[in-house]
């Protein structure tokens, strides 16, 4: 009996103080204000200049900034000329979207910690630019670096969103994916970003 108390106080001690050392040890972005943008792929001169901008580990470059109504971010690719993303966003602890790009936009919450089946074009309350037909003979796209994304506060309200990515890029036989942060995982927040709007 005298274990069991002396385990349920170390467990009180502990939980608190690793869940507030995970918290300090997450990476924190602030969005700045900033005005709107064209979703459309292209970084045009001194349209990105007022957002909070981030290399992340050669792998891509990210802008990010906000209005009152929206949230923009635009991820660069620094190492290939042509890439898909998925874009996680969690706005609280039991919600988990995947925001995808592509040649087809689409979006799918996690359920027990399982991805469901994709339903292409149901981005309600969010945008993004998708990669361009080159040609409808041989099915084949032009390249897309840049994937810029438009996403309703209102969609996913709150003063914060934690935040990871996906970039794909083509490679042989398959595309290769890379996660951002790198040690992130899609079904657990606690090696994201977060994002902070106030």
């Amino acid at each position: 009996m005298k274990m069991m108390s002396k385990c349920r106080l170390a467990l009180a001690v502990l939980v608190p103080w690793f869940t507030a050392t995970a918290a300090l040890s997450q990476t924190i972005w602030h969005a700045p204000k900033g005005k709107s943008v064209m979703v459309d792929g292209t970084l045009e001169q001194g349209e990105w200049d007022d957002a909070l901008v981030k290399d992340l580990a050669g792998l891509a470059r990210i802008r990010v900034k906000r209005s009152e109504e929206y949230v923009f971010l635009a991820v660069e690719l620094l190492n290939s000329d042509d890439g898909a993303l998925d874009l996680y966003v969690s706005p609280s602890p039991r919600e988990i979207y995947d925001l995808h790009a592509s040649a087809k936009l689409g979006e799918r919450k996690l359920v027990d910690r399982t991805w469901p089946e994709w339903k292409w074009w149901n981005n309600n309350g969010w945008v993004a630019n998708t990669s361009r037909v080159d040609s409808f003979q041989t099915p084949s796209f032009l390249p897309t670096k840049v994937r810029e994304f438009q996403i309703s506060r209102e969609k996913f309200p709150g003063s914060q969103w934690n935040l990871m990515l996906e970039v794909m890029t083509p490679a042989d036989p398959a595309w290769k994916t890379i996660p951002y942060p790198p040690e992130a995982k899609t079904i657990d927040t606690r090696d994201w970003i977060r994002l902070e709007f106030e």
